[in-house]
């Protein structure tokens, strides 16, 4: 199993893009951030 490191910048990237959506849709902001924190759970699932 691998191991993401999240960095202060992707962590600040992540907040901008929810801010981003949110002046539109909070629901979707919360949708987009959900699926990209998932999509790294499978990048430590298989890495490869």
């Amino acid at each position: 199993m691998a191991v993401i490191n999240w960095t202060h910048r992707s962590v600040n990237d992540l907040k901008n893009i929810a801010e981003f959506i949110e002046k539109d849709s909070v629901k979707y902001a919360s949708l987009t951030i959900q699926r990209l924190m998932n999509a790294t759970h499978l990048l430590e699932e298989n890495p490869r």
